[in-house]
């Protein structure tokens, strides 16, 4: 903790814009999840033994109209998930941040963050 504080006071001491600070720190994190919802995409993808988040429990196996109707279920299942998890996971992290500044000391906002995101089911 004393370290990461360490680190923002030499980022200001050098001259570093805070809103700059924040946003890249804001970006890094967006990017962090990102990849973590992309990993569970393609976790959740490629166990589905059932096929069904593809298929939607449909049997219908044929060759062409199979590939086709599968592909169109693939982007309807891909395009609102993708959506949801990105808005969730960026709301978040605002919240994360907004709550990081309501504290004076480090641990009190790593605790209030902490409890915020367990009662209501971050």
């Amino acid at each position: 903790m004393l370290k990461e504080k360490t680190i923002f006071y030499y980022q200001l001491m050098t001259g570093v814009n805070p809103y700059l600070f924040w946003f890249s720190n804001f970006c890094a994190d967006g990017f962090l999840y990102v990849l973590s919802i992309s990993v569970s995409l393609v976790f959740l993808l490629t166990l589905d033994q059932r096929e069904t988040f593809i298929t939607n429990g449909s049997t219908c196996k044929e060759n062409f109209s199979y590939f086709l109707f599968s592909i169109i279920k693939i982007s309807l299942f891909l395009v609102p998930f993708m959506l949801i998890m990105f808005l969730f996971g960026i709301s978040c992290i605002v919240l994360s941040y907004t709550l990081s500044f309501l504290s004076k000391s480090t641990t009190g906002g790593f605790t209030l963050v902490l409890i915020t995101h367990i009662l209501f089911g971050n």
